[in-house]
């Protein structure tokens, strides 16, 4: 916006690059650090946290008075965002039914998607404002937005963070307990209903085992969660080589109609999310370069990992993510400028070379529990 650059005095479109990706490399490194919090006090309360500190920056963000203090805002923006982003991922993904976690962890990309939009069309709609309302406006709804998902936060943890707290000393006894009744609720239901309670029951045994096989090396950087790791380091990273952001920051009206596009494409995503599988999605989105390929690599970087590193290594996933955020919307004006062509057939190979990828290394998730997915790496 013309208004915003002359309030804000900035001389150059290399200023302007700066603080539009100010916000990335603090929520990278939160993200990585947020692994320390990530199974305490509970992943629900600290996308709540999260949520609140993004408010906190929005509204500075909308009062501010001189350039610095909104830098600041965007920064702290990027420690909530940090915090928050990957843990929502992993949460969705630990208390989603099997038979159905592939289409309600999608439905998050939806509504990132559908948020895409709605900040085009406020944008828009604040065009005509003759005043510095016209951009403080849209920051002001953002904080009161971020509140209100705070405030709504389910504070009951999931299924798989609750069994890592259990004592050790009822652990036995719980499981005999649940046993018996998963028992009797398959054979009166089926077993897709009980999946999520077997899920719970194994979880409580591979927890017994891992800390028995415990070493002093940080249990995600173990050699059984390495190659995990790196896929989800590789897909989180690879999905802003798409050329996604470029596009994104590009221009007004250009990341307008890309946002719808992408949400025209993610709602037969999400629909069809456990029919075609992620494997099936990622490769398909990599060789046409479609939204599919950003709507999976989330979910699949937190659905491959054991339970007992899941959190941590989705949150080094996401602090990947953000780092090739930051790279691709620095380097990206520079290198339109040098090259007009050389930005897209960068993106255009980093997309194909991630499908290949994903086409040797990357198993299939679809319809099966976490554990399922721990035994076939």
């Amino acid at each position: 916006m013309r208004e915003f650059k002359t309030f804000a005095r900035m001389p150059s479109p290399t200023m302007y690059g700066l603080i539009i990706s100010s916000i990335l490399v603090p929520a990278s490194i939160s993200s990585l650090f947020a692994e320390k919090l990530a199974d305490s006090p509970s992943r629900a309360r600290e996308i709540a946290i999260g949520s609140l500190i993004v408010a906190t920056s929005a509204a500075l963000e909308a009062s501010f008075t001189q350039i610095a203090m909104f830098i600041a805002g965007r920064m702290i923006q990027g420690v909530g965002q940090g915090l928050y982003i990957g843990k929502l991922v992993v949460y969705i993904c630990e208390i989603s039914p099997p038979k159905h976690r592939g289409a309600v962890s999608t439905g998050l990309q939806l509504f990132i998607t559908l948020g895409l939009v709605a900040g085009f069309f406020t944008c828009y709609g604040t065009g005509n404002i003759q005043s510095s309302l016209l951009w403080r406006l849209p920051f002001a709804l953002l904080a009161v937005c971020a509140v209100g998902f705070s405030a709504t936060t389910d504070e009951e943890a999931a299924e798989a963070w609750e069994s890592l707290h259990v004592p050790t000393a009822d652990r036995e006894e719980i499981v005999e307990q649940l046993e018996p009744l998963v028992a009797r609720t398959t054979a009166a239901t089926g077993p897709d209903v009980s999946a999520t309670s077997s899920t719970a029951i194994r979880t409580i045994g591979l927890h017994e085992r891992n800390n028995r096989n415990e070493s002093r090396m940080p249990a995600v950087l173990s050699s059984e969660a390495r190659p995990r790791l790196l896929l989800a380091v590789f897909l989180m990273g690879m999905q802003q080589l798409s050329g996604i952001d470029e596009v994104l920051y590009a221009t007004f009206l250009a990341s307008g109609v890309f946002a719808i596009v992408i949400v025209a494409v993610t709602i037969p995503a999400t629909l069809c999310a456990d029919r075609w599988g992620q494997r099936l999605s990622t490769i398909l989105g990599g060789i046409g370069m479609a939204a599919t390929m950003f709507v999976k690599g989330a979910l699949y970087a937190a659905e491959i990992q054991r339970q007992r590193t899941r959190a941590s290594a989705t949150s080094i996933a996401h602090g990947s993510n953000w780092l090739m955020n930051f790279l691709v919307a620095l380097v990206t004006p520079t290198l339109l400028d040098k090259s007009s062509n050389g930005a897209y057939l960068l993106f255009v190979g980093c997309t194909f070379l991630t499908a290949v990828v994903c086409w040797l290394f990357m198993p299939e998730a679809r319809g099966r529990s976490l554990d399922e997915i721990d035994e076939a790496f």
